[in-house]
């Protein structure tokens, strides 16, 4: 009996872990985590893209309002220097700034005139700002350029 007894210990002891098939339960457990944290990282970097890419599409959006709105500034054949503002589509708004671009200068009479003034033409300066809303801020693209056009005297009235 003894014989016995020491054949099946013998078989018991010699088992070694390379004998073994299947993984550990923390195996599976390290392995799951790995897997968890690798696809938390992929879906952060995926909403990431998104994100930028609805940002870009703002973006695009504010310029092409802006330029289409410049344009219509740019057919008028004659201005005068204020401020206007209004709102677009999809909650974008708009703000222009026209001013006189060319400095003043003093005659010998005392009295100011642009250069361009004999002319009967003046270089304005014009400033576009279209902002919209994004999440808690507010998103601005600013537009400028110089247009040269008739000027439009304060008590005339077209």
């Amino acid at each position: 009996m003894v014989s016995a007894e020491k054949t099946n210990r013998s078989l018991y002891l010699s088992v070694t872990p390379l004998d073994r098939k299947g993984f550990t339960l923390m195996e599976v457990l390290v392995a799951m985590m790995v897997l968890a944290l690798s696809l938390t990282v992929i879906m952060q970097l995926f909403s990431g893209g998104l994100r930028a890419e609805r940002m870009s599409g703002d973006y695009l959006q504010a310029i092409y309002l802006a330029r289409e709105k410049m344009e219509e500034i740019l057919l008028e054949k004659r201005m005068r220097a204020g401020v206007a503002q209004g709102k677009l589509p999809n909650g974008y708004e708009w703000k222009t700034e026209i001013s006189l671009a060319e400095p003043e200068v003093k005659t010998d009479e005392n009295r100011f005139f642009t250069p361009a003034e004999k002319k009967d033409l003046v270089l304005f300066r014009i400033d576009m700002d279209i902002s919209w809303p994004q999440g808690r801020e507010k998103k601005h693209y600013t537009l400028s350029t110089l247009h040269l056009a008739g000027r439009i005297e304060e008590d005339h009235v077209e």
